[in-house]
């Protein structure tokens, strides 16, 4: 009770509107929420992502977690592009939802709720909050959660993304 309250005061603070963070020289807007942890600057696989999707139109940030990396990519892509976000934990997918409403750039970021495997099943999976320690749960490993698990190729079928 007292995190959500919390929450909701710090996103009252900032009337909704996200906070301008400076990550490797470059403004973007995050959720208040995301905002508090984020560093000021991201390097290594940042840089990559970052690189890997400058030209296109559609991106999939498989495990988003808060959406930090939708976020960087949102500013880099084509106007008009997508970031198919997919977080299965439902604590951690109500902040990415968050982050991708006060996210800027020329592309928007579209969160989903499911997990994405091998095969479109439900899958165990280990959610601890909004850790980025979340994972598929292995034996049953844990206090697992059943989420929702679709392939990449079966969701592109259902989008007509080709």
């Amino acid at each position: 009770m007292t995190k959500r309250f919390l929450r909701a005061l710090y996103g009252a603070l900032h009337m909704g509107r996200g906070i301008r963070r400076t990550v490797n020289g470059r403004q973007y807007r995050f959720s208040a929420h995301v905002a508090r942890g984020i560093p000021g600057a991201i390097h290594g696989m940042a840089d990559q992502w970052q690189e890997m999707v400058r030209e296109t139109t559609i991106a999939f940030d498989v495990g988003a977690h808060i959406g930090t990396y939708s976020v960087l990519a949102a500013t880099q892509m084509r106007p008009g592009s997508t970031i198919y976000a997919f977080e299965p934990s439902p604590e951690t997918f109500v902040i990415l939802k968050d982050t991708a409403r006060v996210a800027m750039g020329p592309a928007r970021i579209v969160p989903i709720n499911v997990a994405v495997g091998d095969q479109n099943a439900e899958a165990a999976f280990a959610a601890n909050g909004t850790e980025s320690t979340n994972h598929f749960a292995v034996n049953g490993s844990g206090s697992a959660i059943n989420v929702k698990m679709v392939t990449l190729d079966a969701f592109c079928a259902a989008k007509e993304i080709q």
